[in-house]
């Protein structure tokens, strides 16, 4: 099966080999000492293996209990036979049918992630080697891997391949019918601390070496096919293939704002305790490269498919990460509006949890981190639950959805749909009002009076959707699948033409009189019209409550709290286009001003999460850009919300 674990340098293995040192043995004495117990503390453990090399390469002093496998000698078979003392005392076996696996216990330990400078994970059991095919059909018995032996290379002994996600789940299950015992996946961070060889690491960039020759299948070695495993060199805590052969699954969830997510200051800046990333769409985690792949180190493997492949397989683990506290809810009864949203977060348990709503025609719930926002979208009432995947444990919110406090009118094209609120006229002071002084600029000044018809406007952003609705693509440059913008993101990235495109073909499309806000309605709404608090920022004086400023690539609508006429993200998320041409104020009193005759550049309002700075995210904050940019890029997130004037409304 594979040569032992070494827990010293790959300089020093390769002086031993070399120097291969034999001592002659000298009579033992009458008492024998324990065999491997160099240091006589009565335990067999890695200071042993030390002493042993230190006798071997500076010629130290022969005796019983350094001879492991008692033939006269200490040489390297010592070594090995040492670590195999140490590892039998943390193996367990375990027999399916006539197939046998093993399991190697983890000590649990503190150590710097890829993701985070302190993660601490309590003691747990994983898989010496990968899946193999033999150990899949002894539980489910069929085999589904590619390289399986028929008619190409493969066969029992090597990893099993092209399972989903889910695939691991039923197997899993039936195993631990089978065995009586719990296995699970290993968390992503359980599976890079084994990776890394636990607390016995020598920090490798690749599972036990810094040679991926050494352990690791990879595209240079592999002849583009897995091997049996265990065939190559063991890590630190005497674990194979952790890089290459196959990728494999782990628990967390794979999210499309992953870096972003791991890297915000909490999870960047925080000490974490047994983390498990969740899920919002099903992608999972699966880590380590495989035999096409050329990187293969331990911190630049993960993938997001659970989709199956021949990429990827599963190593076990077993033991149930000590949570702290149990599952709860910060709400158990929510009481709402239609067309409004509100908010549960989520605590304790293992972090991998699932959301489902029983009614969707009442409630559409969107699912991120801890945390789930309740979208009313008709009158009704609703049950969410919430599961942890890891421990059992559920919990439930009871919603009822009133109706709602705002005149509003609700529009479907295609497979999106959108609400647009009326926003009754009114008089209101436009610019550099007192709460806005200290951040305001020369461009909100003077302050002056300004009336506004009757309107409605769109509760949110238009979002990815409804722009894929209308004109049948993403606006939102990506370039690689795992960053592909949801379609309840704000749309970015178009133009001033592009959205007048956008709307031409949307009235097109219902035959209705859509359009962009005049920089005054725009300003008005986001004060909240009639309703005004007089806040700096749309909703709130406290940025956070309302606006997404910083962190998200592709942010999402309606994931803050809606200002006093049901509008959300007025402030924040993306910039959004007005009808106007930049240009100065004047003192005048106007009514249904819009703008200039002519300029170089279009107004947009409301901030953005790219700038990561909330004065551009005040009510009266103006800027203008260029309506036709030579190129869009995430560099560039401006957007739009939809007006309508009121006598084009539904009677």
């Amino acid at each position: 099966m594979g040569k032992r674990l070494r827990n010293f340098s790959r300089a020093s293995w390769l002086l031993l080999c070399l120097l291969f040192v034999a001592l002659a043995a000298p009579a033992q004495d009458e008492v024998t000492p324990q065999s491997g117990d160099l240091n006589s503390d009565n335990e067999v453990n890695i200071a042993d293996v030390n002493s042993l090399i230190d006798i071997i390469l500076d010629g130290g002093t022969f005796s019983a209990a350094a001879d492991v496998n008692r033939d006269g000698e200490i040489n390297v078979a010592d070594v090995n036979a040492v670590i195999g003392l140490i590892l039998d005392e943390h193996v367990m076996t375990f027999t399916v049918g006539d197939v046998s696996f093993s399991m190697v216990e983890v000590e649990g330990g503190t150590f710097q992630s890829i993701h985070s400078p302190q993660v601490t994970l309590s003691p747990f059991a994983i898989g010496r080697t990968e899946v193999t095919q033999a150990l899949w059909v002894a539980v489910m018995g069929s085999n589904p891997s590619s390289f399986n032996g028929i008619g190409r290379p493969g066969g029992p002994d090597c990893p099993v391949e092209q399972v989903s996600w889910d695939d691991c789940q039923e197997f899993i299950a039936k195993l631990n019918e089978m065995t009586g015992r719990t296995f699970r996946l290993p968390s992503e961070a359980e599976w890079e601390f084994a990776a890394r060889g636990g607390n016995y690491s020598h920090g490798y960039m690749y599972a036990g070496s810094n040679d991926k020759d050494e352990v690791a299948w990879h595209r240079n070695n592999s002849g583009h096919r897995t091997h049996p495993v265990a065939e190559l060199l063991p890590n630190e805590l005497g674990l194979y293939d952790m890089c290459g052969n196959v990728k494999e699954f782990c628990l967390d969830g794979f999210r499309s704002d992953y870096h972003d997510y791991y890297y915000s200051y909490y999870y960047y800046n925080n000490p974490l305790t047994n983390p498990i990333m969740p899920s919002t769409d099903g992608s999972r985690v699966s880590c380590g490269g495989y035999y096409m792949t050329t990187t293969v180190s331990i911190g630049s493997s993960a993938e997001h498919s659970s989709a199956a492949s021949p990429s990827k397989g599963l190593r076990l683990a077993m033991g149930e990460p000590a949570y702290d506290t149990p599952l709860s809810l910060s709400k158990y009864e929510v009481e709402t509006n239609d067309g409004l949203c509100d908010e549960v977060t989520i605590a304790g348990g293992s972090g991998l949890y699932q959301v489902d709503c029983d009614n969707n025609e009442v409630l559409t719930i969107t699912h991120q981190d801890t945390t789930v926002r309740l979208d009313a979208v008709d009158v009704g009432q609703a049950t969410i639950t919430v599961s942890d995947l890891t421990t059992g444990e559920q919990a439930t919110v009871a919603v009822t959805a009133n109706p709602s406090e705002f005149v509003m009118e609700k529009f479907t094209v295609g497979n999106a749909t959108f609400t647009m609120i009326k926003v009754d006229g009114g008089t209101f002071m436009m610019g550099a009002t007192p709460e806005q002084e200290g951040e305001a600029t020369d461009d909100e000044r003077p302050v002056h009076e300004v009336t506004v018809s009757s309107f409605f406007i769109g509760q949110t952003e238009v979002t990815v959707g409804m722009w894929k609705a209308v004109l049948g693509y993403n606006p939102i440059p990506y370039y690689i699948p795992e960053y592909v913008p949801p379609l309840n993101a704000a749309a970015s990235c178009v133009s001033w033409d592009d959205c007048q495109n956008f709307i031409a073909k949307l009235n097109e499309m219902t035959g209705r009189t859509f359009r962009m806000p005049t920089e005054a309605e725009w300003e008005f709404a986001a004060r909240g019209g009639n309703r005004s608090h007089g806040y700096k920022y749309a909703g709130s004086d406290i940025i956070d409550e309302v606006a997404v400023f910083t962190g998200y690539r592709y942010p999402l609508v309606r994931t803050k709290a809606h200002n006093e006429l049901g509008l959300y993200n007025m402030s924040g998320n993306v910039w959004e286009w007005c009808q106007d041409w930049f240009g100065p104020y004047g003192s005048e009193a106007l009514v249904n001003p819009v703008g200039p005759e002519s300029g170089t550049e279009r107004v947009i309002r409301g901030g953005s999460y790219y700038l990561k700075d909330p004065t551009y995210c005040r009510v009266s904050c103006r800027m203008g850009a260029d309506p036709v940019p030579e190129n869009y890029s995430e560099n560039y997130p401006i957007g739009l919300r939809l007006v309508m004037d009121v006598d084009t409304s539904a009677e």
